[in-house]
């Protein structure tokens, strides 16, 4: 054999072309997998050639960017790249490989936004994510909120087919969801949980002003959950419905890929309409799984956590499964059916614990029948194994269970509002 040619590389992890990837870097992988130090998941930084910024947070940054030759994937192919900010510490960084270690075994489900492949062999450390154009739920559920004239939805709106279409940049950026998370040690300290005012407080919160939503409430300012991000898109073809049909879809699809996840034992822990993504289909995908484990999983360190959507036993006990996860499920159903509102907001973060030991729960929003209503009830009961499944969920849901009767809406009804 002729020792100037050099084997071929194995065509099933990547395919070269010229001038794409550094050929130095994907020998570096080559040995990396023969040490059993990569993947095939492994991609080149030459391979990625990243683009604007979509979102951030106190630790991640996400960018739009163009992946070249992905595995399975010959060409470009437009991805999401989540990288941490400069100078990480040690923990942040374990933290982030510990978080595309376990998309690795995810699978993939049309209903779960799809990892792609990572670098990490050598900093700066990405994760390469399918890239879903229309932003997160949360995001468009208060633009359907503003752009439909709520807090009165008139019966004229729904069935004369007016549809509201997106917004230019601007308009759609003052939509952006405003919320902060909550460190929760692992010792019982639910009376010196932080104020309900830092919890919902925008890090912009000087820097731009308030956009009314008609109601009295301001709508909050450009802010992002911790790793997701919001992408805004200036054509005009995307439209923001309300629709019962729609809402009741949104739900269904949120309940078959958390079932998927329940099936693959993953426990999410983050999830809520801010962290689930909307593509220009109306396909929803969950996102965002920095929180997430697997199996039951007890919390050891301080953690920052989104805590009005955590369920009595993950704020008390730190105890995470997917029945708490049913429990967020909850009060993204509520959510959904609030367009958007803020949950408990009139109760602080240190109140809220024996608020729910009391029995009490978030309020039927006024368009959700009283049977959806039922089924938020039973995902929030205090016992994890009295609360349903996710696949139970999803049978339920799955005839066409009236969501919302906007018809049932009196004059005088306001949502409950959006906190800043």
């Amino acid at each position: 054999m002729n020792e100037d040619v050099k084997p071929q590389p194995n065509l099933g992890l990547f395919v070269l072309e010229r001038n794409e990837i550094s050929i130095d870097q994907f020998e570096e992988i080559l040995q990396s997998q023969a040490l059993g130090l990569a993947d095939i998941f492994e991609v080149p930084h030459s391979a990625i050639h990243i683009g604007r910024v979509l979102g951030e947070g106190a630790f991640g940054r996400v960018h739009e960017a163009t992946a070249s030759n992905l595995r399975r994937m010959r060409g470009k192919t437009q991805v999401a790249v989540k990288q941490l900010k400069a100078n990480p510490s040690a923990d942040e960084e374990a933290e982030f490989i510990s978080e595309i270690n376990m998309l690795k075994g995810v699978g993939t489900h049309h209903n779960v936004v799809s990892f792609l492949g990572c670098c990490t062999i050598r900093r700066p450390y990405l994760m390469i994510m399918e890239f879903v154009g229309r932003g997160n739920l949360l995001s468009y559920l208060r633009m359907a909120r503003q752009e439909l004239g709520h807090p009165r939805v008139r019966n004229a709106n729904h069935s004369s087919g007016r549809q509201a279409k997106g917004n230019s940049a601007g308009a759609s950026a003052a939509q952006l969801p405003s919320i902060n998370y909550i460190e929760l040690k692992a010792s019982n300290q639910c009376s010196e949980l932080e104020s309900s005012s830092s919890f919902f407080g925008s890090p912009y919160s000087n820097s731009q002003p308030a956009m009314s939503n008609g109601v009295g409430h301001r709508q909050p300012k450009p802010s992002f959950a911790e790793t997701t991000y919001t992408i805004v898109e200036e054509e005009d073809s995307f439209e923001y419905i309300l629709d019962n049909k729609e809402l009741h879809n949104f739900a269904l699809q949120i309940a078959n890929g958390m079932r998927f996840l329940e099936q693959q034992e993953i426990t999410h822990r983050d999830l809520a309409a801010r962290n689930v993504l909307i593509d220009n289909n109306k396909t929803l995908k969950i996102s965002d799984f920095g929180l997430s484990r697997h199996g039951i999983y007890t919390n050891t360190k301080t953690r920052r956590l989104p805590l009005r959507w955590l369920s009595i036993e993950a704020i008390r006990d730190n105890v995470y499964s997917s029945k708490s996860d049913v429990w967020a499920y909850g009060v993204v159903l509520w959510e959904i059916g609030t367009l958007g509102a803020s949950p408990y907001p009139t109760i602080s973060n240190s109140e809220l614990i024996p608020f729910l030991l009391a029995g009490n729960r978030l309020e039927r929003p006024e368009i959700c029948t009283p049977q959806v209503y039922t089924i938020m009830l039973q995902c929030w009961l205090e016992d994890p194994e009295e609360r349903p499944t996710f696949d139970a969920l999803y049978n339920v849901l799955s005839p066409q269970t009236t969501y919302v009767n906007i018809n049932s809406l009196s004059d005088d009804y306001v949502f409950p509002p959006i906190r800043e």
